[in-house]
């Protein structure tokens, strides 16, 4: 039997000058220690460990998607639509099994029902280019394509 890893869905969201959302997040430490902040693409809720393969045959795209865009609104109070699955791969760095989505804007403006959880401390919209000075874990090479940073 395989190993399950936690299951996270991602969203790679593009305003309409094409910058991208980021949080500012407080994790916990993977082996039970303190806090520490990471900046990441928002993401859905965290779901019970899958391996890649049963992600694929258990949850469709669809509710993957449904999922990223109910989690994106909870943690940043964007509107947004996944327009489409970029890579589904195991982190190198956590060993969790994450869903990226590339998504859009469906209002500019956050939503006055915006809750910030607590652990979301800061949310910016920056340049594709950018996003190497604030990402300090493995940098999927398909959203880089998709964002341009890479051929």
């Amino acid at each position: 039997m395989a190993e399950t890893k936690p299951f996270y869905n991602v969203g790679v969201v593009r305003n309409a000058q094409g910058e991208a959302l980021i949080v500012k997040r407080q994790n916990e430490d993977h082996v039970g220690g303190p806090l520490h902040v990471v900046w990441t693409f928002p993401s859905g809720r965290k779901t019970n460990g899958h391996t890649p393969a049963e992600i694929e045959q258990r949850q469709p795209e669809i509710e993957r998607a449904q999922n990223v865009e109910a989690g994106i609104l909870a943690e940043t109070g964007y509107r947004i639509k996944a327009d489409r699955q970029i890579s589904l791969r195991v982190h190198p760095d956590f060993g969790e099994v994450t869903s990226y989505h590339l998504c859009h804007l469906e209002e500019e403006q956050q939503v006055p029902v915006f809750t910030k959880p607590e652990r979301i401390l800061e949310i910016k919209w920056v340049k594709p280019e950018e996003l190497k000075n604030y990402f300090t874990t493995n940098f999927d090479l398909n959203i880089q394509r998709e964002l341009g940073l890479i051929v």
